[in-house]
């Protein structure tokens, strides 16, 4: 309701952009939950009336720390099982640099076409703590005062990340509904082509990795190049931590895709 008042009101003030205009936007979405929203700082600068240079930078960062298993939680009254984190990180950047072409629209209304780059990098890693035997002899411990001595805590720790880029072409416009402040909408229709990287397992105690099953199938199968199995059906041992290897990279795959590119918001911005 405010804006529309603002816009009414004001309409006969608009005046848009000019030669060497630069801007500066937002996302409005006045009947959401969050009115005025970044999915980035998008510049453009006006080399005329009617030609514009536009950059649109995203950069994101998330880090955080959770307990994923409380001291004790294993319920046993001699279990002094230790406390256990997980750990989560992330890495975002986006670039679009661009072209605009204006035409003359209305005193107001200023309606453009353009094209613009697609330049996007991320990462992500995941480290989980866990508390388990790191020793063979533990699985077949049937001591009840067992004093835990062969477990450990250790983590494992998973690394992902992607490299992407595209070209789109957009069309849009900008009304001015006051001097230098507009609201604009803009979509396209673009290609973008996104190379994932090879997912990349580590492991701070290789021995306890190897003993663990982290699918929750039970102490079966560890993380290695193939399958280890503590012991057969004759209860005899098939083989030995020392030739377990750890689990490889494993090689992911790139996806391509073509079509419309609409921002579900208005934008909001405003030339000095």
């Amino acid at each position: 309701m405010f804006s529309t008042m603002l816009c009414i009101g004001a309409m006969a003030f608009g005046q848009k952009q000019q030669t060497d205009s630069k801007t500066l936007e937002v996302n409005f979405t006045p009947l959401g939950g969050s009115p005025v929203s970044i999915n980035g700082i998008k510049f453009r600068k006006f080399t005329d009336d009617y030609n514009a240079i536009r950059l649109e930078v995203f950069l994101g960062m998330n880090s955080d720390k959770s307990v994923s298993m409380q001291e004790g939680e294993n319920g046993l009254v001699d279990d002094p099982n230790e406390l256990t984190y997980s750990k989560n990180s992330g890495f975002d950047l986006s670039i679009r640099p661009g072209i605009e072409k204006h035409f003359d629209g209305t005193s107001r209304l200023s309606p453009y076409v353009g094209a613009a780059l697609n330049i996007d990098y991320s990462s992500s890693s995941a480290t989980e703590e866990y508390w388990s035997p790191n020793e063979q002899a533990s699985l077949t411990d049937v001591n009840p005062d067992n004093d835990f001595d062969d477990y450990a805590v250790w983590e494992q720790t998973v690394k992902d990340g992607s490299f992407g880029f595209g070209l789109a072409g957009l069309a849009g416009m900008d009304f001015y509904f006051a001097d230098n402040i507009y609201l604009g909408v803009e979509f396209g229709f673009g290609l973008n082509f996104t190379s994932m990287g090879a997912t990349k397992y580590s492991s701070s105690d290789d021995a306890a990795w190897a003993l663990s099953d982290l699918t929750g199938n039970g102490i079966e199968t560890n993380w290695g190049n193939g399958q280890y199995d503590i012991i057969d059906s004759n209860g005899v041992p098939l083989d030995e931590i020392d030739n377990i290897e750890t689990r490889d990279n494993e090689t992911n795959g790139s996806e391509f895709n073509l079509g419309p590119i609409v921002n579900g918001a208005l934008r909001l911005g405003f030339t000095f």
